[in-house]
């Protein structure tokens, strides 16, 4: 498969598969499966993004797991005619990026599985992935929307993952699932629509 074309005018860098980076789909296309049963991002249409982000996604998720939780990645690239669909049946169209208008258009963006972070709080989350050069749509990490959102800035500190390194070890991490539902950090119902 060719790689898309990033279409979005002010982000002229080639994609490139996202080759390592956890999705947080297993082979059933289910989510809140164990990390050792679900599938690299590459396999999917939206595992394409720039190399900084593939090498930033990577260190990531290797810290997150570190730390006990885990970050599976939804989608990256997004294309134009996907963006049009997403906006066009959305509930608010306003909350949704027109199409060249999401970092996601340029491979330059992240959505995670919010709903299954492991040990791990959304707040945890954001400390472990910023200093990494990711900005999250919202900084207030209790807010229910976009809570999944997070841009990339290769202008950020340099990722410490290098390419020709193996993914990180996909094991299931010991302490217990994170639940938003109860409490620890607000998030209610779906996933909806998004940027």
């Amino acid at each position: 498969m060719s790689p898309p074309r990033a279409a979005a005018p002010y982000c002229r860098t080639p994609l490139v598969r996202l080759d390592g980076v956890m999705s947080s789909y297993d082979a059933d296309g289910e989510t809140g499966s164990a990390w050792a049963d679900r599938v690299d991002l590459a396999a999917k249409s939206t595992g394409w993004g720039t190399e900084a982000i593939r090498l930033a996604t990577r260190n990531a998720q290797a810290s997150v797991l570190a730390a006990g939780g885990t970050m599976g990645v939804t989608d990256c690239y997004r294309s134009f005619r996907a963006s049009a669909r997403r906006k066009a049946s959305a509930r608010n169209p306003r909350n949704v990026a027109s199409p060249g208008r999401s970092n996601h258009n340029a491979g330059c963006a992240i959505d995670i599985d919010a709903y299954h972070l492991g040990g791990i709080s959304m707040e945890e989350l954001h400390a472990i992935v910023k200093p990494l050069g990711f900005s999250p749509f919202r900084d207030d990490y209790l807010m229910k929307s976009e809570c999944w959102h997070f841009d990339f800035s290769a202008s950020g500190p340099t990722p410490r993952v290098d390419a020709s390194e193996p993914p990180p070890e996909h094991t299931q991490p010991d302490r217990p699932v994170h639940d938003p539902r109860r409490g620890r950090v607000g998030l209610r119902g779906g996933r909806g629509l998004g940027r």
